[in-house]
């Protein structure tokens, strides 16, 4: 074993570089060398900025254009007059874990964000909709590349300051002047923003509400459903999990499918992906992880 800041300069640049793993190093790295601060962000990268008066990075607004459900289910921009009010509705502070948007950004060009009841009616009340109407943030992924690599770019520049002070960690441990050296370094090396309460969606994507009348409501089909749940199970393909985690992994899929045979209503059956993503999250397999929060967006 060798310097484990070096290993973490190495996980960094590597094309194929696995971010969740190289958070947990980070991690491994900044509680043996005290780095309260930082190990914040890198615990809050990895399980997510759960604490709504949290501050969270600046890289984390994205952006995107609202659109309303039309009586065809078709996806329609809606047009917001006053800027303040189109601030409000078109940024999304993203709070979720980096598992979850891990893998938003392979299935295509475009991710949705459903706001909450209560955003959704005030847009209802702003758009004057004759009916109750389903409203939606719709962003490019491109953002969540963007997120990734910034995440990336902040650990390599912390491992080129550790380098620096003759921070390296030999062989799992760091001594007592590798630790002294470490108070010599600022850990705050985030910029963070508030956003205040004025001109940005708050909130967590898993937690969205959908709001929709009757003639409007997206329902999941047994055909679209079992069609996911197929993506699912040749995602965890690419998985390196043990085949314990796997084998339960395969009777909790063939559980939701039972539900979806037997048409149990909507809520049990999301409910029941919603424990899957949690339990794939929880053994590393971050990328069904994210393919199922998509499917869940599209199906419900």
């Amino acid at each position: 074993m060798g310097s484990l800041v070096l290993e973490l300069q190495k996980e960094v640049m590597k094309e194929d570089c696995d971010v969740l793993n190289l958070l947990r190093k980070a991690h491994l790295i900044a509680a043996k060398l005290n780095f309260e601060q930082f190990d914040e962000w890198i615990q809050s990268e990895l399980y997510g900025y759960t604490n709504k008066d949290c501050l969270v990075p600046e890289y984390r607004l994205v952006k995107g254009i609202v659109k309303g459900l039309n009586l065809h289910s078709e996806w329609v921009q809606v047009v917001i007059d006053k800027k303040i009010t189109e601030d409000k509705f078109c940024n999304y502070k993203m709070t979720e874990s980096l598992g979850d948007l891990i893998g938003l950004d392979k299935n295509s060009d475009m991710f949705e964000i459903y706001y909450s009841a209560k955003e959704n009616s005030m847009l209802n009340s702003l758009c004057k909709c004759q009916r109750p109407t389903q409203f939606c943030l719709h962003c490019s992924t491109h953002q969540i590349k963007s997120i990734i690599e910034q995440v990336k770019n902040t650990i390599l520049e912390w491992t080129i300051k550790l380098e620096k002070e003759g921070i390296l960690g030999e062989e799992m441990q760091f001594n007592s002047e590798e630790k002294e050296a470490a108070k010599r370094i600022p850990q705050q090396i985030i910029n963070y923003n508030n956003y205040g309460n004025t001109n940005v969606i708050n909130g967590n994507v898993q937690d969205s509400v959908f709001v929709a009348g009757d003639e409007n409501k997206i329902q999941y089909t047994i055909e679209k459903a079992n069609k996911a749940l197929s993506e699912i199970e040749s995602s965890l393909n690419s998985e390196n999990i043990l085949s314990e985690d796997k084998e339960t992994i395969m009777k909790m899929i063939a559980e939701i499918k039972e539900k979806v045979s037997q048409h149990e209503k909507q809520n049990i059956v999301k409910s029941a992906l919603l424990d899957l993503k949690d339990y794939l999250i929880g053994v590393g397999a971050g990328i069904t992880a994210a393919l199922i929060q998509s499917k869940i967006q599209g199906l419900f």
